[in-house]
């Protein structure tokens, strides 16, 4: 289904597009790969070497800002370690990237948190 210039047509397009996407179930599913699903559709990295509560707080506008506080579990009480505040890129929330950040770091000794930018995510 070529056009006169030879440029495929519109139509031909669409119809690849039709194949591609119904045919991609199919593969996923005969590749013998299916994905972790232990934890639902979350499969976001989760450390066993970390304890994490969910905080807010008011920001200076009086804006509620939603975090995650990983501790270190060997952490005794009132240990003071150094601290660091993992914010996210724009267009993604904390799960998508500050989690991770803040994990690592937490499993080297840190205490950090993972926050949710103003106006993204749980805030």
């Amino acid at each position: 289904m070529k056009t006169s210039n030879g440029a495929l047509s519109l139509a031909a397009l669409l119809i690849s597009a039709w194949l591609v996407n119904t045919s991609l179930p199919a593969l996923a599913a005969t590749s013998g790969h299916q994905g972790d699903l232990s934890h639902g559709a979350n499969n976001f990295y989760r450390s066993e070497t970390l304890s994490m509560q969910k905080v807010t707080f008011p920001n200076q506008y009086k804006m509620n800002v939603t975090g995650n506080l990983y501790l270190p579990k060997d952490m005794k009480a009132g240990e003071k370690r150094a601290a660091i505040i993992v914010g996210h890129p724009m267009g993604a929330v904390k799960e998508q990237s500050a989690v991770l950040y803040a994990q690592q770091l937490a499993e080297r000794g840190f205490v950090t948190l993972a926050i949710d930018l103003s106006f993204w995510g749980g805030e």
